[in-house]
């Protein structure tokens, strides 16, 4: 963290000497969108996008502390508040793939006292999705009142420059991933139910081709996670499918992740696979691609590509520790388990690892995870450990504001 404190605290020196007697926030916002945002985004590392966000978040918005934040450089802290939201997400996906061994070991003859401990991993996902959904919350708002749209007076900004578009598409990303996750954190949140039609709304002013189909993507994503929540101009799975393939056409795969996300929350176990599968069928391609070849990851964007590539992963390890107790094997993104480990493999497996050798190894064989399984009712939460998947999502709830979130509430 030091090393990190040392690059990024001279670039906000230089911001506050450069704006001398302008407004600060104004100009640590330019600087950020022309010079810091273009290179934080090509840096393909989850891991440092994420801590420089969270290490930089607090000294962005300090800096309209005694202005009641009139003077914040709200785009550069809503770009560090997305950084940062990806941190609060790794956490509940580790989390969550505990759970998911713990129940796979509970239900292939493990102790019952295993139930208590997936119970506290329960708990400790769902504190982490509720940072996640407020720090994505914080990001859309800043996003909104930058922008002053979406809005219920206007649905698109008034001028939007072609550096701002990114910047607005990821608000509108971080709209939705803050609705999702606060349905995973029990609404403990509280984000607006008008979200996610106000996300479609300022989606649909970008434009759909030079973006990757992720305009569309967020259209289809929103109704086929939240029923009734907007009606889409074309069926959600075949949309996403389609925003998916042309995002990966053009060496992005946000529109992947957010078509297996869908499906993970509508408990369409056969979408989830051929979401998975088709993204390690991108993964070949771009290995294999020169760098100007269609389907050549995107160089620009190596940072929201790893973010997908992660989040596909996630639920990649989700499925296969249900089948097999393990997460997906290194190079194997893109396959399904096998319905039985072979013998040899696991004596290969137990191999060096201590203990009687005439002891008998634990238990691995499971069915797999095949068919459609039904999505989690988000809105009771389960008074034991639940079957099903974490982190799914009720394709007919929809997230209700508490009485403290008046402000977000008007967006």
């Amino acid at each position: 963290m030091i090393p990190l404190l040392r690059s990024t605290l001279p670039w906000l020196a230089v911001s506050v000497f450069v704006a001398g007697g302008c407004n600060l926030g104004r100009t640590v916002d330019k600087v950020t969108l022309k010079r810091l945002a273009p290179g934080m985004l090509a840096v393909g590392d989850v891991g440092l996008g994420c801590a420089s966000g969270g290490a930089l978040s607090p000294a962005l918005i300090a800096l309209g502390h005694r202005s009641d934040g009139k003077k914040e450089p709200k785009k550069a802290a809503a770009l560090t508040l997305i950084a940062a939201g990806m941190c609060s997400e790794r956490a509940a996906w580790e989390a969550d793939l505990e759970r998911a061994r713990l129940r796979y070991m509970a239900s292939n003859g493990g102790s019952p006292v295993l139930g208590t401990a997936m119970e506290d991993l329960t708990i400790k996902a769902q504190r982490f999705h509720r940072e996640a959904a407020a720090r994505n919350l914080a990001a859309y708002q800043r996003v909104v009142e930058v922008y002053d749209a979406p809005t219920e007076e206007r649905a698109c900004p008034s001028r939007l420059r072609e550096r701002d578009e990114v910047l607005f598409l990821l608000g509108m990303t971080a709209g939705l991933l803050a609705t999702l996750h606060d349905v995973q954190a029990e609404r403990s949140v509280g984000v607006s139910q008008s979200i996610p039609n106000r996300v479609v709304e300022g989606a649909a002013c970008l434009d759909n081709e030079r973006w990757w189909g992720l305009p569309a993507a967020l259209e289809s994503a929103v109704a086929g996670s939240l029923s009734g929540a907007v009606t889409p101009s074309v069926d959600p799975w075949i949309g996403l499918r389609a925003a998916a393939a042309k995002g990966e056409a053009s060496g992005l795969w946000l529109g992947r992740a957010l078509q297996l996300q869908t499906a993970y929350s509508a408990g369409r176990t056969d979408d989830m696979w051929a979401a998975i599968e088709a993204h390690g069928a991108a993964l070949g391609r771009s290995a294999a691609a020169g760098e100007d070849d269609a389907g050549a990851a995107n160089p620009e964007y190596a940072l929201l590509n790893a973010y997908a590539s992660e989040m596909i992963e996630f639920r990649s390890d989700v499925l296969w520790i249900g089948a097999t107790g393990h997460r997906t094997p290194l190079g194997q993104l893109g396959t399904r388990p096998p319905e039985e480990v072979p013998e040899g493999e696991l004596t290969e497996l137990f191999d060096g690892l201590g203990g009687d050798d005439d002891g008998d190894a634990p238990p691995v064989d499971a069915p797999p995870a095949d068919g459609d399984g039904p999505a989690a009712e988000a809105g009771e939460p389960p008074s034991q450990p639940s079957e099903t998947p974490p982190g799914a999502v009720s394709p007919t709830s929809t997230p209700t504001p508490t009485a403290n979130n008046s402000a977000m509430t008007n967006n």
